[in-house]
Order: C-alpha cells, then structure tokens, then sequence
C-alpha cells in the first residue's frame, strides 16, 4: 500500500465546550502528508492554522508507524489567551484574563510508553493580565520568557533555563479580614470527590513510571525587571500606601 499528497486546504473549525461556554475558531486550516510510510521511515505530516482571535499554529510530526516513535515540532505565534478565560474561572475568581503567547517546542517520544516524553523549546508571554470578579487588574507582566532546556516525563525531570520577568506590576490591599488574594482561588473538590478521581484515573492510564523516583527541578537564572509593587493596607486608622517602583 502506497498513500501519497494527502492533502487538506481551507478547512475550518469551531469548537464549542457548552459546559464552559468556550469558543475556538479555527480558520485557514491546511494538512500536508507527502506520503505515509509503513516501514522504519518516519511519516512527515505538516499543520497549519489561525485562530480567529489571533495566533497562528504551525505544527510538523514525524511518526514512525513501525515503532511508534514520534517527533513533532510546535510553533506557535501570538495566541490570544483570552481563549481560555473559561476553563481559568473554573478555579480562579477571574473576570478576564489575556495575554500573546508564542511557543517554539519540541517533543519526541514512543505512542507505546505513555510517560516515555521528553520536550524542549521557549515560551514567551506578552502583555499578560487579569482582573478580579468586579473587573479590577490584579495583576500584569509586559513580558514573561521562559527557556525550557529539557522535560523528561518518565525520569521525573525538569530543567529550565532563564526564567525573565519584565514589566510585573501587581497591587496588594490588606483590609480587617480579607486581602487581595485571598478569594482569588475557588473552594477546592471535596477529598472524597479528589480521591475518587484519582481512584479513576490510576485505572485508567497504565505507565511505566517509576513511583520512588524524586522528580529533579532545577532553572538556572531568574530575573524579575523593570517591576512595581504596591502596598496598601486599610487596617490602620490612616490608610497607608507604600509604593515599590524600579525593581531589578
């Protein structure tokens, strides 16, 4: 059997989560496969697509249907995070969030071996914030950038390289009984419902991971930029502000 120039172009997609009452609009979608092998030579299958609320996606896998071996590479460009606002006030006492993410990964591993993963690349973050329920800015980075040197599921490992935080600025108000952050998260599952799903899911997924490994986390440089933090407390019979600029 010999399948070649498989192809798809303007295709579109529009998901909806009813249950969140999220939306994805994928426009411009395009599917390239030159040619399915079905020997030790790896698949080349190509993606492309936009988001109607912005970003672009372009994704390259090789696959090796005789192993199962994969290595896909993912780019994307400005991806407006707004997109997943609902899934974040699942747990979070948000009423907006947003941001443009853009992400170069790669990540190599075996269909057969679940956990047997492991991935590099960057992450970078522009012009991210979110407000409270009553739509106040809790928070914004002008730039987050993050090198992930590698991920290595199955050995429990985690290395980074330069975490750069430019532009934090964030606000904290302390009044008699409550702050700013201290209805920022939603009650959590009860311990009967979290055990019970965890109950669930070790049934469901079977791994080959090593349970008395330590996971090894380690980021080489941090650096927090151009930041501003603000102080206010509204404890005190004269309300007092304390302002924090110019922090590197």
């Amino acid at each position: 059997m010999d399948l070649r120039n498989i192809m798809i172009k303007k295709g579109k997609i529009v998901y909806r989560d009813a249950q969140v009452k999220s939306k994805f609009d994928l426009r411009e979608l395009a599917i390239a496969v030159p040619r399915i092998y079905f020997s030790t030579q790896k698949t080349d299958i190509g993606l492309d697509l936009k988001f109607a609320d912005g970003g672009d996606l372009a994704v390259k896998l090789l696959y090796g249907l005789e192993n199962n071996q994969y290595n896909l590479d993912v780019k994307l460009q400005n991806f407006a995070l707004s997109s997943v606002t609902p899934y974040l006030a699942q747990f979070l006492n948000i009423h907006s969030f947003d941001g443009r993410l853009t992400t170069s990964l790669n990540i190599q591993g075996n269909m057969d071996h679940i956990l047997d993963v492991v991935g590099k690349g960057d992450v970078s973050i522009a012009n991210m914030y979110a407000t409270d329920l009553h739509d106040k800015r809790i928070g914004k980075v002008d730039k987050l950038d993050v090198n992930i040197k590698n991920v290595d599921v199955k050995n429990k490992i985690y290395q980074l390289g330069n975490v750069t935080v430019n532009g934090l600025t964030t606000t904290y108000e302390q009044f008699a009984e409550t702050h700013t952050f201290s209805n920022l998260v939603k009650a959590s599952q009860t311990d009967d419902a979290v055990e019970e799903k965890g109950e669930s899911d070790s049934t469901k997924v079977k791994t080959e991971a090593d349970p008395s490994a330590k996971v090894k986390f380690s980021i080489d440089n941090i650096a927090v930029v151009n930041s501003a933090f603000t102080y206010i407390d509204h404890t005190m019979r004269q309300e007092a502000t304390i302002p924090v600029t110019g922090i590197n």
